[in-house]
């Protein structure tokens, strides 16, 4: 239940941080992602594994 801040590339090859609540992993084509609560955005969204190119475990949680 901890809080993970990572740098991902979007589809459109530009940077990003997020702050995010992960709560699944799944296999959509060939292709690991995951599902996860982004604070910026307010919602869920899915993050492509392969494009994350930096992830950080945060000591801060959050509640379901």
């Amino acid at each position: 239940k901890r809080k993970v801040w990572l740098d991902f590339i979007s589809l459109d090859k530009t940077a990003h941080e997020r702050v995010i609540h992960p709560c699944n992993l799944f296999l959509y084509n060939d292709e690991w992602y995951v599902s996860a609560f982004c604070e910026l955005r307010g919602e869920i969204r899915h993050f492509s594994l392969p494009r994350i190119k930096s992830i950080k475990l945060l000591e801060e949680t959050y509640k379901n």
